[in-house]
């Protein structure tokens, strides 16, 4: 991946007694740490995220390849 690619990530959130799981689009900024990338999301903020959980938009998503398989 290289600075301005457009990412896919998955975000979990705790919500009662289960969760939520949602895939997001992001703008890859740089990798900040061995195996982390920062991730600009569309709000703006900062995201730090695994590099091995991201996807290039138009692939499939970490979500998707969950619930479909790898196939």
């Amino acid at each position: 991946m290289k600075r301005g690619d457009k990412v896919n990530y998955t975000v979990c959130k705790k919500v009662g007694k289960g969760f939520k799981m949602s895939s997001r689009e992001g703008v890859y900024q740089d990798e900040i740490a061995h195996g982390i990338a920062e991730i600009k999301s569309k709000n703006g903020r900062m995201l730090q995220v695994k590099i091995n959980e991201l996807s290039l938009v138009g692939e499939r998503s970490a979500l998707t390849r969950a619930i479909m398989g790898d196939n």
